[in-house]
């Protein structure tokens, strides 16, 4: 066993874990922490965007930014909106990667371990212990973002909290893509602005939209987006993908160049956002759920990284000044906006075909500060107005009217197995 007993211990060297180390160290906390990871090594292999409506340690890393948007529901409603304020920004994994491993590098109170799989933890008095297929690690507060711990049992689950999910239009939301940077052989892409949302896609299998950030004029993210989980397979997703760029741009598979792939799963709803509970007042201070698993995805959206680093700042504030973290739901939301997405998905879930809808109307009859300031958790009494009178229209009330004189619960409003 190693010797060593942690302070901290973060499962999970994704954005969450990472985060958290970066805040910690930046509150000044010089007692030990362990950072674990199963992953052998750090690439490339993601990328996050989020309005800059607050500064982020890490907005200067951003290699793109755009301030205009398209929102398209169908060839006869479409939205656009611009903001100078609040420009959208595109972090590469890799830059945010290397500059907090060279913060931990800098670090010697932090040990990174990657390679290692946690295969089962046991409580002893005052420790958790840690056992990994490289050892046993020893901690007094361990902090998960892998969504694997579960509660006081020591077992050591498969990702639930970020693959589970039922299938068709009576499950739970869930957020799934594969996305593809592409070199095209002429130019195409506008690239003062970016497609949000374009619905212009089949939709048999519920909401579905196509996310495209254009690099150049001959470059691009595109990514291949569903609500729900409709199993996809990869090679579905760069079929749709293909089609897609073949009907949007005329380019043929051999216009383009695919120079890499990222893929994802993000739980949507508000119980599947819902941070994890320990199994009991006993240790609720020494397993605490960060990042997805810890209700850092915003539930309508998905949106995460401004969350996470909301949730890392405050974790590390409370820390530093001696603060109880068990008591604290750590889903970094005020009530306001869980009703909010309460409300708009457990409506969706009952008429998906209204998606398109939805999402292009909010975007064309709101502001666009309000929108994006509703949208990033910032928003005032006159933006939340603003953003309801928007959505106050004869089909989205209809939407609501069936959805109340229903009365039948909501699969997203149902416990969470």
């Amino acid at each position: 066993m190693n010797g060593t007993v942690f302070e901290h211990v973060i499962t999970g060297a994704g954005c969450a874990g990472l985060s958290l180390v970066w805040h910690l160290l930046e509150a000044g906390v010089s007692s030990p922490i362990l950072l674990i990871d199963s992953r052998e090594s750090y690439r490339n292999d993601r990328t996050w965007c989020y309005w800059r409506v607050e500064p982020t340690p890490f907005d200067d890393l951003a290699d793109h930014s755009w301030n205009k948007w398209e929102v398209h529901a169908h060839s006869n409603l479409q939205a656009t909106g611009a903001s100078d304020k609040y420009p959208y920004l595109h972090l590469r994994s890799d830059a945010f990667y290397n500059r907090v491993l060279e913060r931990i590098a800098a670090a010697p109170q932090v040990k990174l371990v990657l390679g290692e799989q946690i295969r089962h933890y046991r409580v002893e008095g005052e420790l958790v212990i840690l056992d990994t297929t490289g050892g046993e690690y020893r901690g007094r507060r361990v902090f998960d973002s892998t969504g694997m711990i579960n509660g006081s049992h020591g077992e050591v689950r498969r990702r639930v909290a970020i693959d589970s999910g039922s299938n068709g239009r009576g499950g739970r939301w869930l957020q799934h893509f594969l996305g593809q940077r592409i070199q095209v052989n002429r130019p195409v892409f506008q690239t003062d602005r970016i497609r949000l949302m374009d619905h212009r896609v089949d939709q048999t299998r519920g909401p579905h939209f196509i996310y495209l950030l254009p690099y150049s004029e001959t470059t691009a993210l595109i990514e291949n987006t569903y609500f729900f989980n409709a199993p996809r397979s990869p090679f579905e997703h760069r079929a749709e993908i293909g089609h897609y760029l073949g009907e949007s741009f005329g380019l043929g598979r051999d216009d383009y160049e695919v120079l890499g792939e990222e893929s994802g799963r993000i739980p949507m709803g508000v119980a599947a956002t819902e941070p994890v509970q320990p199994g009991g007042p006993s240790i609720d201070e020494r397993i605490i759920p960060i990042g997805i698993p810890g209700g850092a995805a915003r539930a309508a959206t998905g949106y995460a990284f401004l969350r996470i680093q909301r949730q890392s700042r405050e974790i590390a504030t409370r820390l530093v000044r001696g603060r109880r973290l068990g008591s604290v739901r750590l889903s970094f939301g005020s009530s306001k906006y869980r009703l909010f997405d309460q409300i708009m998905l457990d409506a969706l879930v009952r008429s998906p075909e209204l998606a398109p809808l939805f999402f292009a109307i909010l975007f064309k009859d709101a502001n666009p500060g309000s929108v994006v300031r509703f949208l990033t958790e910032k928003s005032n009494l006159l933006d939340d107005l603003e953003v309801m009178a928007a959505l106050l229209k004869p089909d989205l009330v209809r939407m609501l009217f069936r959805l109340t004189r229903s009365g039948n619960p909501s699969p997203l409003l149902s416990p969470q197995e």
